[in-house]
């Protein structure tokens, strides 16, 4: 797991002496499904809880002008139940929630390496289990990483030690193996410089997620942070593809301000450089709590092409710019609207205009009229006889048209344009 700030507001505090634990989700049902990654005990623990509020509730926790907004004490109490029941979630199972769409992700991108993927697994343990997923799974701290640390530094060493002697790391001291024979191996960003994980797929999730106790405050030789985990694995990743879990600016719509716009998963430096580099192919929205707008995003690595601009005189400089070539079966569609917005591109849906009610009401009461009218018995006759004289008409002409008809072969010109390029006069393009 990586380093982010603002790590307590992500699920809210909790209060000892207040009994507000959501009556659908306790400590020993967790406790009892750990080990059962078969069924995802995350998704159906987090939709009990969910279920438990009404549609109103859930829909608009957030607000407080609208005529459907529930009240402010009603509001604290869901917070403080959603508060206790995810951390004792996420500290048994994961941060974000799969959910069966992220199990075709996966099998059409596998094999994997999951980096940061916690001490719980609990991702590629569910890819593993449900559907035979090659995956590689790594973390820094493969005994309590990616867990919400509520307690003191010396009870998580003493946890640390407890875990080490009773042997559950299966005697290496590095890996830790359990019932599905997923091995978590330790380690970080570094592992994906191995050139056999070239062709793997990098999964993410959550990977700049970190309570800001753990994060050491060290500096590089210029006095700055070091940069986010998320990015280290940018950075040393090879591959093609990029499988990232979590808030992504501008695409999640990040409902905290304090961690607007980039999300309460990812550094900046790790999107930014992602979106730089690798462009998405595929975004499904995740099951998620009141207060998070997880995703599932696929990346693939962009081309590049470089060109080189030569200015007129022998003195000036060479100007490199690089652009990304993205093939237009990749990209992503160009239009979104929300559903109150449906109706603007697509006014099938939303009905007639007033306008266009008003002339079909008419043409209706027009087409009505003339059913209505009974034609004579000589008009009848008088309308077949013309229809069978124009069919006569067409026929001749036909025969008189056919063999005279002659196909003129067309020249395409070569289109030369009177003003030179607004590129330059010289321009190379090569491929890199």
């Amino acid at each position: 797991m990586g380093k982010n700030k603002k790590r307590k507001s992500s699920l809210g505090s909790t209060d000892s002496s207040i009994d507000t634990t959501s009556p659908s989700v306790s400590a020993s049902t967790v406790g009892q499904e750990k080990d059962s990654v078969f069924d995802n005990p995350l998704y159906k623990q987090q939709k009990a809880f969910l279920s438990t509020l009404t549609r109103q509730e859930r829909d608009y926790y957030f607000s407080s002008h609208s005529p459907s907004s529930i009240d402010p004490d009603r509001r604290a109490e869901i917070w403080m139940q959603q508060a206790n029941t995810g951390e004792e979630l996420v500290n048994h199972y994961a941060w974000a929630t799969p959910s069966e769409d992220c199990i075709k992700i996966f099998n059409e991108f596998a094999p994997l390496v999951e980096v940061g993927c916690g001490s719980n697994a609990y991702w590629a343990k569910y890819m593993k289990h449900t559907a035979g997923i090659d995956v590689l799974a790594f973390d820094r701290n493969i005994h309590l990483g990616g867990k919400i640390s509520s307690e003191g530094k010396e009870e998580k060493k003493r946890k640390k030690k407890k875990s080490r002697d009773d042997g559950t790391n299966n005697g290496s001291g590095k890996d830790v193996k359990d019932s599905s024979n997923l091995v978590v191996q330790e380690g970080g960003p570094e592992v994906l410089l191995r050139p056999e994980l070239k062709s793997r797929t990098l999964f993410l999730c959550y990977p700049d997620e970190e309570d800001e106790e753990d994060v050491e405050e060290t500096t590089d030789s210029e006095g700055q942070p070091p940069l986010s985990f998320g990015w280290q694995c940018l950075n040393a990743y090879k591959g093609m593809y990029v499988i990232h879990v979590g808030e992504l600016a501008f695409l999640d719509s990040s409902l905290n301000l304090d961690q607007a716009p980039w999300g309460r998963s990812s550094s900046p430096e790790f999107q930014q450089r992602l979106a730089s580099e690798f462009h998405c192919i595929a975004k499904i929205q995740l099951p998620n709590w009141l207060h998070v707008r997880d995703s599932i995003s696929v990346w693939k690595r962009s081309e590049l092409c470089e060109m080189c601009f030569v200015g007129d005189d022998e003195d000036d400089d060479e100007e490199i710019v690089e652009y990304r070539h993205i093939p237009p079966e990749e990209m992503l569609p160009s239009v979104l609207v929300a559903p109150c917005m449906t109706h603007l591109l697509q006014p099938s849906i939303a009905g007639p205009t007033p306008t266009n009610k008003k002339c079909s009401k008419n043409a209706a009461v027009a087409r009505d009229q003339f059913s209505l009218k009974k034609a004579p018995a000589n008009s009848t006759k008088k309308i077949e006889n013309n229809e069978n004289n124009e069919v006569n008409l067409k026929k001749t002409k036909k025969k008189k048209s056919k063999g005279k008809q002659k196909q003129v072969p067309t020249k395409q010109k070569n289109i030369i344009p009177d003003e030179p390029s607004p590129f330059g006069k010289f321009f190379k393009t090569h491929q890199k």
